[in-house]
């Protein structure tokens, strides 16, 4: 509630005006506090009633013409190219401000009694005005045109960083799309290839690896740019990709998949394990004549969630020259989304396992019923946009 009623004078035309004149109605409550606090070292009396009319008599002027100030200086802002005219327009209007307050106050003085008993009568009042209120009322007219235009500055500022902010997270979150949409070709391919050598000799088996390939894609297009998703549903669409590349290799291939029941609600960075499998089986499953064997874990470890995929194939090349298992592009588009999502609060590796074959690890921190989001949802954009 504190928060709307502060977005509505703040944000509102009416809510402005208000705070305005609020702020000088406590100006002339200050001048009337000293006008009755000074009646002790003076010779007069005056009570809480005209000392109240006196600070409002003052102040009012004040307000009403520095709203025409206001208007002024919001429909002609400093224009660099003409600085000059700038300059003398508001030359001009601090001239017929400061003499349309002196009148504007005299005015409402004219017939009324002073503290010590004389009556006001508007010639004298209005040059004495002039003498007293001049060098005030130019520092007040300057104040309020150089204040708002500061303001002005100000909110322009806030307003590029804001659209910064978003072009920011739109563009992150294209880029996530894009390297998203790079993880799936050559898996694509390899799918393709098996199902055309299967449809004549097997056409179950091949109708299956569509059927399955299909939800693959349903499963990215039913929600295109979530970044996040359980580790339950990254599960499920991992047993439709490893029941595809179970087709391929037949008895070649024995998965293991092992995660705790009490992780599976846990947010995980959506196609995570595709990637680190299909790096896994190509280079450490189909090199080998044997058997292959794929281990797909999920771990907490306080308040970091580890991912693990491991195969029993040769393990990383470091040969002078050769081709790394560093080099594929699922892997370096798999660090670019968890470097875009992260960070650096995440971290992915490749360990090579002492029995032989490769480890990829990824660890990220624990989040739960939450996702990360850009352009109009990232968190820290949020953050920096309400500060």
């Amino acid at each position: 509630m504190n928060r709307r009623i502060r977005d509505h004078f703040l944000h509102t035309r009416s809510g402005r005006i208000a705070l305005w004149f609020a702020a000088f109605a406590l100006l002339a409550s200050v001048e009337a506090i000293q006008m009755r606090a000074g009646q002790r070292f003076e010779e007069f009396t005056v009570t809480w009633g005209t000392a109240l009319r006196r600070g409002f008599e003052a102040w009012m002027p004040a307000a009403v013409l520095g709203l025409g100030v206001l208007g002024l200086a919001d429909r002609c802002p400093f224009d660099r190219q003409r600085p000059g005219r700038w300059i003398a327009l508001h030359l001009v209007s601090c001239v017929v401000y400061t003499l349309a307050f002196a009148v504007s106050h005299a005015a409402l003085l004219t017939g009324q009694t002073s503290v010590r008993g004389k009556v006001f009568e508007f010639g004298p009042l209005l040059g004495k005005i002039l003498i007293f209120y001049t060098v005030t009322n130019l520092g007040f007219y300057w104040l309020v045109v150089l204040g708002h235009h500061g303001w002005r500055y100000y909110q322009q500022f806030r307003e590029r960083e804001r659209r910064a902010i978003e072009l920011e997270g739109q563009l992150a979150t294209a880029q996530l799309e894009v390297l998203r949409m790079q993880l799936n070709p050559h898996f694509l391919f390899n799918t393709l290839n098996t199902v055309a050598a299967l449809v004549h000799e097997q056409p179950h088996t091949a109708e299956r690896m569509v059927t399955r390939l299909s939800e693959l894609l349903r499963a990215g297009l039913d929600s295109p740019h979530a970044q996040e998703a359980t580790l339950r549903e990254e599960l499920r669409l991992l047993e439709r990709f490893l029941d595809i590349e179970q087709v391929r290799f037949s008895d070649r291939l024995r998965i293991e998949i092992e995660a705790p029941e009490e992780l599976l609600d846990l947010q995980v960075p959506t196609l995570i394990f595709q990637p680190l499998v299909e790096n896994a089986i190509r280079h450490g499953i189909e090199p080998l004549e044997a058997h292959g064997h794929i281990r797909v874990s999920a771990r907490r470890e306080n308040e970091r969630l580890i991912l693990s995929v491991e195969d029993n194939g040769p393990g990383p090349s470091k040969a002078p020259g050769s081709c790394t298992r560093r080099g594929g592009i699922g892997l370096s588009n798999t660090r670019s989304r968890l470097r875009h999502l992260y960070g650096d609060d995440q971290s992915l590796e490749l360990i090579a396992r002492k029995g032989g074959g490769t480890e990829a690890r990824v660890s990220v921190p624990v989040r739960q019923n939450q996702t990360v989001r850009f352009s109009n949802g990232n968190p820290a954009v949020l953050e920096r946009l309400e500060s």
